[in-house]
């Protein structure tokens, strides 16, 4: 269990990575034009489906592993930089075909697309690796690198495009030049003993098992990029890359405030399931720490989604530029859409739990084929559709896992203490929005109640456990 102390330099390291995230999207719609924007989550999109398809797999075996790997750090390590090393190579070679088909020559020359991609990928890796700090309870160490990480990245960005152009592509480049630049610090950080018969130590992994494990995570990455991110291409194809920054940023907002509390409850309590479950592997110890796991995240979910709904004119405000007020309505949609994706994503957690990642496919399917209707039913006047059909079938997905684990898995969710706090923080809203109509008093006032009702929550229902 985290010791206060702790939980309060988790608590600063995350509103650091918070602010550097509000201080982000504020300086790219201050600094690039409507049109870069849309180029910035063009290219990123790319960026997020190799890493998706050919770092996360594996860098999730890694972790899942990590109270077997840490007695042998260095060599498990290695290992991974190595698989990675190859898996690199293989990316860049695709994303020459991504280059081609998505028809990036438009925003950029084939050399620099590569560049960036290459940087990306190498950079991508200080995510795994700070990870496994935090996975092995080393808290302090993981949040201070984080926050300094996304800081410096910052940094860069704004530097990059001050030393070259306002562009989209000099933005990013800072920012995976750092990542690299900090992946020997992470390293550090971690491994506490030098490389010791490394060529043994290849020659007693099970390779099998690892492909077994990485190959439908990978298929899953592809599929939940398709669901998630690729709607970015069909707009721009349609509707032009200023449209696109438009619906990106608004959805891009939910996700990224929903990541930001994924991360820090992550923090806090997935180092110890994973312990738990891998000191008792039955399947009824994994059920039990599963639902533990699953009555700590919701009800604290359901106060984020209901407090950015009751203020979403908050975010355009103050997050974003005066010439994109009109995001609100993708925002309060991108809620809905990353509460159940959370709900998802901590049903994925049986395959990881179990080595049957076979198991996330399917789930994963049905969603992607929102881009069916997205492609063919939406045009112009109707682009606020995109995120309703996401939702609607991300909703047919969690529907199937219900009906495909529910008699295997026995999913505990306590229904009336959730409940009770969505009708009681529903019921404060309705009541602010009423009384108040300048922003800053309805939040001020919203927060407190909404911190009221929680902790009574906690008091009554011991919502939050160990």
């Amino acid at each position: 269990m985290l010791k206060f102390k702790n939980i309060s330099i988790i608590i600063i390291g995350r509103l650091i990575q918070i602010l550097v995230l509000v201080a982000t999207l504020k300086l790219v719609t201050k600094f690039l034009t409507k049109e870069e924007v849309g180029i910035y989550y063009f290219y990123t999109g790319v960026v997020t489906l190799l890493i998706g398809l050919f770092i996360t797999p594996i860098g999730t075996y890694f972790n899942r592993n990590i109270f077997k790997i840490k007695e042998n750090m260095a060599n498990g390590v290695a290992f991974l930089l190595l698989i990675r090393f190859l898996l690199i190579l293989i990316a860049v070679a695709i994303s020459w075909t991504i280059y081609i088909l998505l028809d990036f020559k438009k925003y950029i020359e084939i050399k620099d697309f590569l560049i960036l991609v290459t940087i990306a990928l190498i950079g991508s890796n200080y995510i795994t690796l700070t990870n496994s700090l935090n996975t092995l309870a080393k808290n302090v160490k993981f949040t201070i690198t984080l926050s300094s990480i996304v800081v410096f990245g910052l940094i860069a960005s704004v530097l990059s495009i001050y030393v070259n152009d306002f562009k989209a592509y000099y933005w990013l480049l800072g920012l995976y030049i750092s990542q690299v630049l900090s992946i020997p610090i992470v390293i550090f950080l971690l491994v506490e003993q030098p490389i010791n018969k490394f060529e043994k130590y290849l020659l007693k992994i099970d390779y099998l098992k690892i492909i077994k494990f990485i190959t439908p995570l990978a298929f899953v990455s592809l599929v939940i990029w398709l669901q998630t991110t690729g709607y970015r291409y069909i707009v721009e194809d349609k509707f032009g890359v200023e449209n696109l920054a438009y619906i990106a940023l608004g959805l891009s907002i939910s996700s990224s405030i929903f990541s930001a509390f994924e991360s820090v409850l992550t923090q806090v309590f997935k180092p110890n399931f994973i312990k738990k479950i891998s000191l008792d592997e039955s399947p009824e110890n994994r059920v039990k720490q599963w639902n533990i796991m699953l009555n700590n995240i919701m009800p604290i979910y359901i106060f984020l989604g209901v407090f950015i709904i009751s203020n979403y004119e908050l975010f355009p405000y103050f997050l974003l530029g005066s010439d994109y007020s009109s995001v609100g309505l993708y925002i309060v949609l991108g809620v809905f859409i990353e509460f159940f994706k959370v709900f998802k994503n901590h049903i994925g957690l049986i395959g990881h739990a179990t080595y049957n990642t076979k198991s996330l496919i399917m789930p994963n399917i049905i969603p992607a084929l929102s881009l069916i209707p997205i492609t063919f039913f939406v045009d112009s006047e109707g682009m606020y559709q995109i995120p309703i059909y996401i939702l609607l079938f991300l909703l047919i997905s969690i529907f199937y896992i219900f009906k495909s684990i529910g008699k295997k898995f026995e999913i505990k969710l306590k229904i009336i203490p959730n409940l009770v706090i969505l009708v009681s923080l529903l019921s404060v809203s309705s009541v602010i929005g009423v009384l108040f109509t300048d922003i800053i008093t309805k939040i001020i006032i919203s927060s407190f109640f909404y911190l009221l009702i929680f902790f009574l929550s906690v008091y009554r229902y011991k919502i939050i456990r160990f």
